[in-house]
């Protein structure tokens, strides 16, 4: 077993004995991520802990924010000027509660607006009434995600299997896929943490690998057969807050957000919804019945997406093309991607019937039903 399961599944087993009974199954993401999170960074400080400490209370009074003269001397990029970490915490079993409280908000703005993010309050109030609170801290303490011992790789990992976990526990987040834009720019901030000064700068290129990052073609040619058979497209502005990018720009500047917005959960719903219906007017179109689709290659969204599209269509599991484990959601782009594999890798064969489908944001969607 790898680093990262073995890790995974110690983290898993603190469900089984702390939050069974007292949460649902598909709760128990909201409780044990963030607390994920939170031992990472107690980790990541514990050799500066009492020194960001007494900075704290030495300079609180002297000047109105600290925080330069804390980051410029600890050299890290964020910091907790509470007295406890998980580990302390326990010190005090009786106060525990408050001195929880205390220590989430004893952490620098950019932090403690990510954990702000989680809205675990109410499961943490919970997890006092029911006096685990206690326990789920102890468990966590016996984890050690210094990245001396876990690097960013195996962390990066580690956060992806519990989604994963979490996410398949129940029907209720299906589709929900997703790791918080915060998260993830704390997790990449940790990432470069050492290299920072070797990547500023003027001059300097540096080579990026993004799995997530895609293209592909198909060229046709011309043949006595008809080839494509049947396609659709269809967009629905009344969609769009599901999936879009909301900002704009006006004269080169932009207004509002540039980032990406998703609700995985209407996403996934709709997706399935809508995919099916176009799935099934391509094949009248073409006069086939999905008894006669030998391969269905669907847009790389995630697998639940694809395997509730297939049910849906009753296509069994064995004739869709899955590549998402390669080559992740490359949007559009993994259609061809998985396209050009399943060609590689010779399961699909000439004169079969390709029906391959996608959604994107706005919300669209569309199907082509080919010959091959």
């Amino acid at each position: 077993m790898s680093k990262h399961q073995e890790l995974s599944s110690f983290i898993w087993n603190v469900c089984d004995d702390v939050l069974r009974g007292l949460f649902k199954q598909h709760e128990y993401g909201d409780v044990i991520l963030p607390f994920v999170v939170l031992r990472r960074l107690d980790c990541v400080l514990e050799s500066n802990k009492d020194e960001i400490y007494n900075l704290y209370e030495e300079y609180k009074s002297k000047v109105d924010d600290p925080s330069p003269i804390i980051k410029n001397t600890v050299k890290k990029e964020f910091y907790n000027y509470s007295k406890y970490d998980l580990v302390r915490l326990k010190s005090d079993p009786k106060n525990i509660y408050i001195n929880f409280q205390n220590y989430i908000n004893e952490y620098s703005k950019n932090v403690y607006e990510i954990i702000e993010n989680f809205q675990f309050e109410k499961p943490v109030e919970k997890l006092n009434k029911s006096n685990k609170l206690s326990l789920l801290i102890d468990k966590f303490t016996e984890i050690d995600l210094h990245p001396n011992v876990v690097d960013n790789h195996t962390m990066g990992q580690i956060f992806e299997e519990l989604l994963r976990k979490f996410s398949e526990m129940s029907n209720e987040t299906s589709g929900e896929h997703y790791t918080p834009r915060d998260v993830v720019k704390l997790l990449v901030s940790l990432v470069f943490s050492e290299n920072k000064e070797d990547l500023q700068g003027e001059g300097k290129i540096r080579s990026i690998f993004d799995p997530c990052c895609g293209a592909g073609a198909v060229v046709l040619g011309a043949s006595d057969e008809p080839g494509i058979l049947a396609t659709a497209m269809h967009a629905d502005g009344s969609h769009r807050d599901i999936l879009c990018v909301p900002g704009r720009t006006d004269n080169g500047a932009l207004q509002g957000s540039a980032f990406l917005e998703m609700g995985g959960q209407a996403v996934f719903k709709l997706a399935v919804k809508v995919l099916e219906q176009v799935a099934g007017e391509v094949l009248a179109k073409a006069n086939l019945t999905p008894a006669d689709i030998d391969w269905l290659i669907p847009h790389q969204a995630n697998i639940r997406i694809m395997e509730g599209t297939a049910k849906k269509l009753g296509v069994s599991r064995d004739h869709v093309v899955v590549t998402v484990h390669d080559h992740g959601n490359t949007s559009a782009a993994s259609i061809p991607l998985a396209l050009d594999t399943a060609v590689r890798a010779g399961q699909i064969k000439r004169g079969q019937h390709l029906l391959m489908e996608g959604v994107g944001g706005g919300f669209t969607w569309a199907a082509a039903l080919v010959k091959y």
